[in-house]
């Protein structure tokens, strides 16, 4: 009996079998012959693709040559037509050639030998798969040839919309069907909505192709992925240091580490990158590519030239039907990319599509003007589309005769939407619902996926990797920022589903809005912030008077529901309050949105504005939001010791953590990366300390040992930091006594050491010996004006001298001149090898074997010890430093002699050892004993670690100490930020200065510095402002040193007397806080503060006023009257103009944030 059920279950699992690859094709019969044909030749079936050789072209790999049988005649060249050769090249996989991928392995070898060391939390996903979670949540021996995962299938087209489809048509409702003549004429992608879910609220999260591909591979947003334009490539995890980039993973490279086979087929774009990093088999072309041309593909690595008269998402199609047919009978699931160029422009329909929708019923929606653009612009755009529907069809009935069908889970959508007239414009960019709305369908017949299914929750494209790692039994929470879908797919699910979804867009100055954008989108209401432009080069161009205008970030509401063609910006017209409230309320969370989403840690981010582009990235970067341990950059989760916790209590700001040290608490950081040989070390955190001046040293950060290292510390009242060398140390050091939280940093490059305190840098020491630079002295004016800052002052030319009446002068002025050439040559030589001798490395020579992971200990009870994983060996490096490429900054000493005495810079070594708030073993310090008062006792916030490679610059670092803007006056006004540079009005520089090169001096009639920037004029809850002041000798009336706004919004400070006076005030309620005295004819810092409504006033560090006003906040205000020593109207005072500043100005400070007291103190004395 037991042996018939057996052989009957055999017969039934065989029937179903068969049927399965019997079934019946979901196309039309009419349809299913033409289906599997090549689109622009029916009969041309074994001549669909061509590989060619002796091919050199486009900087490719030189191919071999040799004869491949019969060929398609084109001229000269002589294509491949063999089927059997393009499916031997499938199974082949890629190549490894130096231009190949560099991420193919074999089927018999696919476990990943790239681990990244001292990350064995990080391990779920990225290690060996027999010990992964996913493998282990499928039952699957790697070794067995069953596995029950799903293959998953991207069809990724490019500017396809969302309502361009004729099952989406159907199901809208009469009023909004806008092509109606689409209905029926896309079977392929309808039959798969009957197959799925159709998503009807699916958004990208920036709609351009580069950065939104970029989010569908990754899984992380533009801002962490850093393709933020169609110029930008996608971050390999080998380029640049090979440490920075080492957490940038595509889904593809995570997946294909748990045993999946991977292809990519089609376009990528992202400049003209080549690299398809996670992708073992691809076939490609660069950049936008063309719709008919045969010699623009890739395959793994290598030019292959095709048929010149097909289409080209024919050709990259054919390429993924012969890989799937070549491995059929691989047990291995796979995950592959089908992305195709229909329909981007510019369009060349497929000759079986063209002219198919001529004269086909368009509406024109009320957003848009009639007639534009042309009827036969919008005909071409769908017949392309049809293209699209085509190849799925193809697609789907070769997954169906293979038996995948079934498991395959198939995601089609298109990288972002398109304007069709709507708001006047074609194209997208733009954050209205055309550009950022997208088809999502989702299918999996063989899954629990609901089936004909129209959902109208809000999802991002970036959803989907976080889906496949949840169908493929991944844990993907710490490595994709968006969400599984699967509760809207097998359920309704949306009890748990977010009712927001951010989407930004960042300028690419070529092309598009020149402005960067964040909205929010509800399903009933959308905020559009648009944030200020700070620059746009295209200004002055043909035709581009309207970027040359200065545009003020402004914001954008409108209410979905009731006006769902986006005509009615709600922030314009006057509305109720209720809907005041609602803008309000969006705001507000937009803010939290941005916060959540780690861009305010990302880019500068002021009075909840984000500004800018992202800063560079990081090695590692802690947040500890969400009291989380893991590093932003994926590669390193700290271990907390002695007590130390992550809180969110006494948060810096918003959903925000912290890392709290009590005593004797510390974080252990150490890393491989530790190790890595590098030429600098930029660390910045945010710290606040809990115990005031002490003797003892409390250390903040420490890596290394006594030999290579950095480390930063508290010591004798003072922040001191220290990069150490081959034994010797560079120290660096500036005061610091206060308990408020500060932003720390210190930078190491260049052979120069920096430290930084509040976003300034404040102090350097170089490693040749004592090379600070000098100030420079402005030109000699006797009126004591720049020629170039002096537009009505003409500088009078000098007197020619006279030419030499004998040739025997003018031959010794020759010989002079060319003495004085070789020998300013030979000294620019000799500083050239000095510079080179006075490089430094950390480096680390191969670790002796066998290798201990021990480090000494700390000399305290209980006993820590860092553990540290057994690092790679690595190859020694050469001491001979002659070829190393110096930074163009080098030559800023050119001019300072060189100290005899500098200390030898060899490769230098790092221990793998790091931690906070505790000194490591063999510390960086080398004059302490590891006592337990060591150890930072307080709280730190924002910890970055760069090497050298993407370094932050000082403008970087002063945005991440929360300065607005800084204006030093070095003989000009420019903002050290690059926010806001000053534009001047008849001022001038001289010798008079207390900082730097230089002080701007006014005569109070008229000069002034007027900075045009919509930062300043944005609404704050907190606020500081620092300078210099010079009152001239008597000086009377009202002199205004800085302003911002005018008299009904705005913040002002101002000379008056012997008094230094600040007003605030909002919509007409006016406040004024005065300190005296201010004397006349002498250099004096003053400051003030805001701190929602408390008020103070500073004078050479000392506190001359401190009031609590009833204003709590200042709003954003319209008036662009922003300057420096001028007011450019009505003023916070109330008053028309008095007179411009008498005397002079210097080192003007604005920061997002007050300072407090002790900071002021310990500012004034760092400057003085």
């Amino acid at each position: 009996m037991d042996v018939l059920l057996v052989l009957l279950a055999c017969v039934i699992q065989l029937i179903v079998l068969q049927s399965v690859r019997g079934a019946p094709s979901l196309l039309r019969p009419s349809e299913l012959q033409d289906a599997e044909a090549p689109l622009n030749d029916p009969q041309d079936h074994q001549h669909r693709r061509v590989s060619t050789s002796d091919d050199k072209s486009d900087n490719g790999p030189p191919q071999s040559s040799g004869d491949h049988g019969g060929g398609y005649d084109s001229g000269q060249d002589t294509y491949d037509i063999s089927v059997d050769a393009r499916v031997e090249a499938a199974k082949s996989g890629p190549s490894l050639s130096a231009t190949s991928l560099q991420w193919g392995v074999s089927d018999a070898d696919w476990r990943d030998p790239i681990t990244s060391q001292f990350s064995a939390e990080w391990s779920a996903i990225d290690v060996d798969p027999t010990n992964s979670t996913g493998l282990k949540a499928w039952g699957v021996d790697p070794s067995s040839s069953q596995d029950g995962r799903p293959n998953f299938l991207i069809i990724l087209s490019d500017d396809h919309r969302w309502d361009g489809i004729g099952k989406v048509q159907q199901h809208l409702p009469q009023d909004k069907r806008l092509f109606p003549f689409i209905v029926g004429k896309t079977p392929n992608m309808d039959d798969m909505i009957s197959e799925g879910v159709f998503f009807t609220n699916a958004f990208v999260s920036d709609p351009l192709c580069s950065p939104s591909k970029g989010t569908l591979y990754s899984g992380e947003r533009e801002h962490v992925h850093g393709v933020l334009g169609n110029d930008d490539e996608f971050p390999l995890p080998d380029a640049g240091d090979g440490m920075t980039h080492l957490g940038d993973l595509t889904i593809a490279e995570r997946l294909r580490r748990q045993g999946y086979r991977t292809g990519y087929f089609g376009k990528w774009h992202m400049k003209e990158q080549l690299d398809r990093p996670g992708f073992e088999t691809v076939a490609t072309f660069r950049g936008q590519g063309d719709y008919f041309n045969g010699n623009q593909m890739w395959v793994n690595g290598k030019k292959t030239k095709t048929n010149p008269k097909e289409f080209i998402d024919d050709t990259v199609t054919n390429f993924f039907l012969d890989w799937l047919r070549a491995n059929q009978d691989n047990p291995r699931p796979f995950f592959a990319v089908l992305s195709v160029k229909a329909p981007h422009t510019p369009r060349s329909p497929h000759p079986r599509t063209k002219e198919m929708f001529v004269g086909g019923l368009m509406k024109s929606p009320p957003n848009s003007k009639s007639g534009f653009p042309p009827a036969r612009f919008k005909e071409e755009y769908f017949e392309s589309v049809e293209t699209i529907d085509m190849n799925m069809g193809r697609v789907r009935k070769e997954m169906m005769n293979i038996g995948i069908h079934d498991t395959t889970m198939t995601f089609y959508l298109g990288d972002n939407g398109y304007f069709l007239g709507e708001h006047g414009l074609v194209d997208k960019r733009f954050a209205y619902e055309e550009s950022i709305k997208i088809p999502l369908i989702v299918s999996y017949p063989g899954g629990r996926v609901r089936r004909d299914s129209f959902e109208d929750a809000l999802v991002l494209h970036m959803d989907i990797p976080a889906t496949i790692m949840d169908y493929a039994g991944l844990n993907g929470r710490d490595v994709v920022m968006g969400r599984s879908m699967r509760p809207l797919l097998e359920t309704t699910g949306k009890e748990i589903w977010p009712e927001g979804v951010l989407m930004n867009y960042y300028p690419e100055h070529k092309i598009g809005p020149p402005f960067q954008w964040f909205a929010l989108r509800t399903k009933t209401e959308k905020l559009i912030h648009i944030a200020p432009t700070l620059y746009d080069p295209l200004c002055g161009g043909p035709r581009t008077k309207t970027r040359c205008m200065y545009l003020k970030g402004r914001e954008e509401f409108y209410n979905i529901k009731n006006d769902p063609y986006e005509l009615h910006d709600l922030t314009k017209t006057k509305t109720s309050s209720g809907a005041q409230d609602t803008i309000a309320r969006m705001k507000k969370q937009l803010n939290i949105v941005l916060l959540r989403e780690g861009v305010a840690t990302a880019m500068p981010f002021f009075r909840d504005t984000p500004v800018g582009f992202p800063y560079p990235k990081s090695m590692f970067f802690w947040t500890f939001e969400g009291q989380s341990t893991a590093d932003k950059r994926k590669q390193n989760r700290l271990s907390l010791k002695g007590g130390a916790y992550l809180s969110a209590l006494d948060k810096r700001a918003p959903l925000d953590g912290v890392l709290v040290l009590p005593r004797g608490g510390w974080a252990d950081i150490s890393h491989a990366h530790f190790t890595k040989r590098t030429d600098g070390r930029t660390v910045s955190m945010w710290v606040k300390a809990e115990q005031g001046p002490m003797e003892e040293a409390q250390v903040l950060y420490d890596e290394g040992n006594d030999y290579a290292g950095a480390a930063l510390r508290l010591k004798d009242s003072k922040m001191e930091g220290i990069i150490r060398m081959n034994g010797h140390t560079l120290r660096v050091a500036k005061r610091f006594t206060h308990q408020s939280w500060a932003h720390v940093a210190l930078q190491y490059g260049d052979s120069e050491a920096c430290l930084f305190l509040d976003g300034l840098k404040m102090a350097c020491q170089a490693a040749g010996g004592s090379k600070q630079k000098q100030p420079k002295t402005p030109t000699n004016n006797p009126k004591g004006k720049t020629p170039t800052n002096n537009p009505k002052g003409k500088q009078k030319k000098g007197k020619r001298p006279k030419r030499k009446a004998k040739a025997s002068k003018a031959k010794a002025t020759k010989k002079r001149r060319r003495q004085r050439q070789q020998q300013q040559q030979q000294q620019r030589q000799q500083q050239q090898q000095q510079r080179h001798a006075d490089t430094v490395y950390f480096d680390v020579p191969p670790l002796p074997q066998p290798h201990t992971s021990k480090v000494e200990k700390l000399d305290i009870s209980p006993p820590i010890t860092l553990a540290v994983t057994e690092p790679p060996a690595v190859d020694s490096p050469s001491a001979d430093l002659t070829d190393v490429l110096l930074d163009s900054n080098h030559s800023s000493y050119s001019s300072y002699d060189v100290d005899d005495s500098a200390m030898t810079m060899k490769g230098t070594t790092i221990a793998g050892q790091a931690a906070l708030g505790a000194s490591v073993g063999g510390s960086s310090f080398g004059d302490h004993n590891n006592r337990e008062s060591d150890f930072f006792t307080g709280q730190m916030d924002e910890v970055r670690v760069y090497g050298s490679y993407n370094a932050p610059s000082e403008a970087n670092l002063a945005a991440m100490g929360g300065v607005v803007g800084r204006w030093k006056m070095d003989r000009d006004a420019k903002d050290v930020s690059g926010f806001t540079d000053g534009q001047g009005k008849d001022w001038h520089f001289d010798t008079n200065r207390k900082q730097g090169n230089g002080a701007v001096k006014m005569d109070g009639s008229g000069e002034s510095i007027r900075l045009k920037s919509d930062i300043l004029s944005r609404g704050f809850t907190s606020l500081t402002v620092c300078a210099w002041v010079e009152p001239a000798s008597g000086t009377n009336g009202r002199r205004i040193i800085y302003e911002q706004g005018g008299k009904r919004t705005g913040f002002a400070l101002r000379h008056q007397g012997d008094e230094l006076q600040a007003a605030f005030v909002s919509r007409g309620d006016r406040q004024i806080v005065k300190a005296s005295p201010l004397p006349d004819g002498q250099w004096t810092h003053v400051c003030c503060t805001f701190d929602k409504g408390n008020v103070a006033l500073y004078m050479n560090g000392q506190e001359r006023a401190a009031e609590s006003i009833k204003l709590k906040s200042l709003p954003h205000h319209s008036e662009m009257a922003c300057a420096i020593g001028e007011s450019m109207g009505t003023n916070a005072f109330g008053e028309r103009p008095s007179g411009n500043f008498m005397g002079s100005i210097d080192d003007v400070i604005v920061w997002d944030q007050p300072l407090g007291r002790r900071q002021i103190i310990d500012l004034h004395n760092n400057l003085t």
